[in-house]
């Protein structure tokens, strides 16, 4: 009788232990799926990063659309936070991530941080801009900065739309075969990069303030990018299209027209801008 109560009791044991054992099993795979199903319907929010918007105007717009505070951001964005992360971010002449946050459009999570989302615009820019681009510069004795630089000015002075390209191109040679010559740029982009303005067209108040950014007073590139710049500019910058040319302008409908000569560029203003 005893053998027999043990034997129950065992029977009993290995039933209760082994359905407690199942239970738990069950119990771990429900909250496995639980978390599994919760993170499939986490919120996303969706961000574009325009084409040459300043590095204040992406803290605007993600402020704007409840991501992240101004404030935090520029806090974020603060450039001794990611120089030794970045590369591309070792040139001492860096002062800021301007120029650096490429311009596309993002998912992130709606409990996103400023820092989540520059390391996104980052990581991105470090994977659209190659290392045979990188090569490429390095063979020509420019560095990325400054083909960066100058992708930024041509993001405002020329349309950034594929039908556009080759134009861009043949600009980004003018503005390099100055800097050869000694020429200053004269690009109203970077004047208005100071004032503020959008005018396609700056005052002569305009175009006497005193900033190394005014390449009509200055000589040069300035001293770092006025925007973020598309991946178009970049190329452009990087690859142009070699031309007798050293004048351009645009006119309202943002078409472009090139001279040779200064005596072309005038005639030039009065056919395309003076009517």
């Amino acid at each position: 009788m005893l053998k027999k109560i043990i034997f129950i009791i065992i029977i009993a044991a290995i039933v209760f232990f082994g359905y407690k054992s199942y239970s738990d099993y069950q119990a771990r795979q429900a909250a496995a799926k639980a978390r599994a199903q919760a993170l499939l319907v986490r919120k996303e929010n969706k961000v574009t990063i325009i084409e040459g918007w300043r590095l204040k105007d992406i803290a605007s717009d993600l402020a704007k659309e409840g991501i992240v505070s101004e404030e935090d951001f520029m806090s974020a964005a603060a450039i001794d936070n990611w120089r030794d992360r970045y590369e591309f971010l070792n040139d001492p002449r860096i002062k800021s991530l301007e120029g650096f946050l490429f311009p596309d459009t993002y998912n992130f999570f709606v409990e996103v941080t400023a820092n989540d989302i520059i390391k996104k615009l980052l990581d991105e820019f470090d994977h659209k801009v190659t290392d045979k681009m990188r090569a490429d510069l390095k063979s020509q004795k420019c560095s990325l900065y400054d083909a960066i630089i100058l992708a930024s000015i041509l993001e405002r002075e020329i349309s950034n739309m594929p039908s556009h390209d080759g134009e861009r191109d043949i600009v980004a040679d003018i503005f390099w075969s100055r800097i050869k010559i000694g020429m200053g740029l004269q690009s109203d982009a970077t004047v208005n990069y100071v004032t503020g303005k959008t005018s396609t067209r700056p005052t002569l108040k305009d175009l006497a303030i005193d900033s190394p950014y005014n390449t009509y007073k200055y000589r040069g590139l300035p001293p770092g990018p006025i925007n973020n710049p598309s991946l178009a500019s970049i190329k452009s910058a990087i690859y142009p299209q070699a031309s007798d040319y050293l004048y351009f302008l645009t006119d309202e409908n943002s078409n472009a027209y090139f001279a040779k000569t200064y005596a072309e560029h005038q005639a030039n203003i009065r056919k395309y801008l003076d009517n």
